[in-house]
């Protein structure tokens, strides 16, 4: 149905009604945590962009030293093959125009949004970021043919915090290329664990950002779009969730994108997020990981992202914005597929279908992480969350309501 903002939102009821704890327990495991191997997020730096870092105040230990030692040669590597594919595609880069307007997908971490951006990058019509690219967004135009081989035997069956597939050739947040390109991002996270309030500014770059800073960033959102768009001749569909505080300046850039926002249980993103930070910044520290709890930095990092969104929501021209419920998508990919192209105007559907349909039976295999629930602390995030309960119809954790659905 369409808000009285012209926003489409699922109307199925299920959405409304379901609990806390959605996991079945054939579809449930303990909470995944696994090795990066030798990747980290900093592997793609230059050698500007790594003393930008390491000038800002990155935290640095020797017992990270096998981290540590990869970054000078690979900030070589990657500086000077940045030049040869300046080189190589600088001119066709520049007359290189995005001409066809962008897909945004957008919401808080842990809400479901790698799920739909791999249905949708499903549609053979969209290209995508894939995880070569992101981790070397310097040269992957001239590299990526041979260096995801060398790599590929070195890279994790699946992400380090859940049971999500990864390969080099799949669709891949965009954030990961901004963080190394600009140093703007709030992925620094990992190495800023003890002083988390230097990367706030990395959120919200149209506001934390100086103009020179934001220039930078621009260019290089730009220049990455650019890269897929002349590799492939499609439209890019683009997932991030820290993109969820920038609508406002990404309508500015492409006026014409099409948003879809994808939201969850409260209490069960919450959960997810904090497993999420500790793994991530575990596996891509250079310091002493923080030991402290991480719940009043998920929790802030939420409300922030909600404030933002549904302050900037109301810019999205109408017809523009779909937002989806993740529990609904879960139990009716194909249903809430189809309404998101009706929704979006976007043709091709049949197309899309025909690419899911062999895929629903892994979907409904996969084994999400399952965390244990307590009581006092889930009545404290209701209270915390609570605007984000009402305003995706979502009851209490523990309810009587919440049981009843379950």
């Amino acid at each position: 149905m369409l808000t009285e903002e012209g926003v489409s939102i699922s109307s199925n009821p299920a959405c409304q009604s379901m609990p806390a704890n959605t996991e079945t327990p054939k579809g449930e495991s303990a909470p995944k945590k696994s090795s990066q191997g030798p990747f980290t997020l900093w592997l793609g730096l230059k050698m500007s962009t790594m003393f930008k870092i390491a000038g800002q105040g990155a935290e640095i230990h020797p017992s990270r030293w096998s981290r540590l030692a990869l970054l000078p040669g690979m900030a070589v590597y990657n500086s000077v093959m940045s030049l040869i594919e300046d080189i190589r595609y600088a001119k066709k880069l520049r007359e290189t125009k995005i001409d066809q307007p962008p897909v945004f997908v957008l919401g808080h971490w842990r809400s479901g949004s790698t799920l739909l951006h791999n249905l949708i990058t499903s549609d053979p019509q969209f290209s995508f970021v894939t995880l070569y690219q992101t981790m070397f967004p310097w040269h992957c135009l001239t590299t990526e043919w041979f260096g995801k081989k060398i790599a590929a035997p070195f890279l994790p069956k699946t992400r380090p915090m859940d049971n999500v597939s990864i390969d080099f050739t799949f669709p891949q947040e965009d954030e990961f290329a901004l963080c190394v390109m600009t140093g703007y991002s709030p992925y620094l996270l990992p190495l800023f664990q003890h002083q988390p309030r230097k990367i706030d500014r990395f959120f919200d770059v149209q506001s934390g950002l100086n103009p020179e800073e934001l220039q930078e960033w621009k260019d290089a959102l730009t220049l990455l779009m650019k890269k897929v768009t002349l590799k492939t001749g499609k439209p890019v569909v683009l997932k991030s969730p820290s993109h969820t505080f920038r609508t406002k300046l990404l309508l500015e850039m492409f006026p014409n994108a099409k948003f879809v926002y994808i939201y969850r249980n409260p209490y069960v993103c919450f959960k997810s997020s904090v497993h999420f930070r500790k793994t991530i910044f575990e596996e891509n520290a250079l310091g002493l990981a923080q030991q402290e709890d991480m719940s009043e930095e998920v929790l802030k990092s939420y409300e922030d992202c909600f404030r933002l969104y549904e302050r900037d929501k109301v810019l999205i021209p109408k017809g523009n914005l779909h937002e989806i419920c993740y529990e609904q998508l879960e139990a009716d990919p194909l249903g809430e597929m189809q309404k998101l192209y009706q929704n979006l105007n976007i043709s091709g559907y049949n197309n899309l279908r025909e690419a899911l349909v062999p895929q629903l039976a892994s979907l409904r295999e996969y084994k999400k992480n399952k965390f244990n629930d307590d009581p006092e602390r889930m009545r404290q995030i209701y209270e915390r969350l609570k605007f984000a309960f009402d305003r995706y119809g979502y009851p209490p954790p523990g309810s009587e309501v919440e049981q009843a659905a379950a």
